[in-house]
């Protein structure tokens, strides 16, 4: 396993994001991102709207934008909103969809405005795909490191097997753990090819023995 850190160059989200009003809308600042995927996002941003007849549900009409809601608003007259929408099913080919065997296991973190900062951890082999699929036009991210992913000796993942360690790493990045869960044990086992009473005796015995270190350390 791999870990992959790379940096994304953000301004073509922002112009697709707004759509027609992206000449009228000035991002500020990016502050917080949620989501960012080949489905859709959820970001926080401080704007500024170029254009007074330009409003924020100006930003509903028109791109992937679905949801937009003001935060508050600054003393220079900049508003920070909260933004989220969903591709269409026809334009998300056009992204660059991470590929099965790839989890991003860190939320991804703006690094300036037009830069963002993800993490993603898979065999080497379908992260080096992922590299390759650049589409024509797109800028292809920027890798800041790619390192071998695994415990550190003395950590409590080392106390884990190889397939407990991928088991445990899979659930994670799918959002098995998260409220409401986003995947169910049977999917995770069909996109794991294993069977799903292989894949709970590898979770659970992953449980067992992470839970068990954190209490004795």
């Amino acid at each position: 396993m791999k870990r992959l850190v790379i940096e994304v160059p953000y301004q073509k989200y922002w112009a697709r994001f707004f759509g027609r009003n992206a000449r009228h809308v000035e991002v500020v600042e990016a502050l917080k991102c949620f989501k960012c995927d080949s489905e859709g996002f959820a970001v926080i941003c401080k704007v500024r709207f170029l254009d007074e007849k330009v409003t924020i549900d100006d930003l509903l009409r028109d791109g992937p934008v679905n949801h937009a809601e003001a935060l508050y608003e600054e003393n220079d007259g900049s508003v920070v909103i909260f933004i989220s929408g969903s591709y269409p099913k026809s334009s998300r080919s056009k992204g660059r969809p991470v590929p099965r065997g790839i989890f991003v296991v860190e939320p991804p973190e703006f690094i300036d405005v037009n830069r963002m900062k993800c993490v993603l951890v898979g065999e080497e082999g379908a992260l080096q795909e992922f590299l390759r699929g650049t589409g024509p036009g797109d800028v292809a991210p920027k890798v800041l490191s790619l390192t071998r992913f695994g415990p550190k000796s003395d950590s409590v993942m080392s106390m884990l097997s190889a397939k407990q360690r991928q088991v445990l790493v899979a659930a994670y990045g799918l959002g098995y753990y998260e409220v409401p869960r986003k995947v169910s044990s049977e999917d995770m086992a069909r996109l794991l090819k294993i069977d799903k009473s292989t894949l709970a005796e590898h979770l659970r015995k992953a449980e067992r023995k992470v839970v068990k270190g954190l209490l004795a350390s």
